[in-house]
């Protein structure tokens, strides 16, 4: 995409475990939620940092690392994740939702340059990420709206907490 680069991609130890909540994809794992907000309240020098948090080699192949402390804003970054339970908190228009990928699906075009995905982060690559998601949201792949916690949720949080936090203490997000 033009004038952007995709420089990185957090793994778990930067999401926030909702446990005793659970994931959609898995009963037995953690609800884990991606807050886009963590990452636009760091600072950190992108081409140094070695213990954020991050999956695989991010860095950048640059010839000339940059000089100064990088910082992300909502004008300038977008979340990208197969799971619209993960978008719980984020901001509208923040956050892409993709298909999970199937290897055994041949049609599968999620990533093809014509494809949904490519034209939709060409769209938000020409400005204001969050004034573009704005717009976009509810076009398919940019959700209108977030999950919230339903009721079995909140129950499930409770009846944890009355037989005294077992595997540990919660949260301070659902205390």
């Amino acid at each position: 995409f033009e004038g952007r680069d995709l420089v990185l991609c957090w793994d778990q130890r930067k999401s926030t475990s909702l446990w005793p909540r659970t994931s959609t994809v898995s009963p037995q794992k953690p609800l884990f939620l991606k807050e886009i907000d963590q990452l636009w309240a760091s600072t950190f020098d992108a081409p140094r940092d070695e213990d954020l948090g991050v999956s695989g080699d991010w860095r950048r192949k640059v010839e000339k690392p940059p000089s100064k402390l990088t910082r992300y804003d909502a004008t300038t970054t977008v979340l990208v994740d197969n799971h619209l339970e993960k978008f719980e908190r984020n901001p509208l228009g923040s956050c892409v939702l993709v298909p999970t990928w199937t290897a055994s699906d041949e049609d599968d075009k999620a990533l093809a340059l014509d494809g949904d995905l490519c034209r939709t982060l060409t769209q938000y690559a020409t400005g204001d990420c969050q004034e573009i998601g704005k717009k976009l949201a509810g076009n398919g792949i940019v959700p209108k709206e977030h999950p919230s916690p339903t009721e079995d949720d909140v129950r499930a949080v409770q009846d944890y907490v009355a037989r005294g936090c077992p595997d540990g203490p919660l949260h301070p997000s659902l205390e």
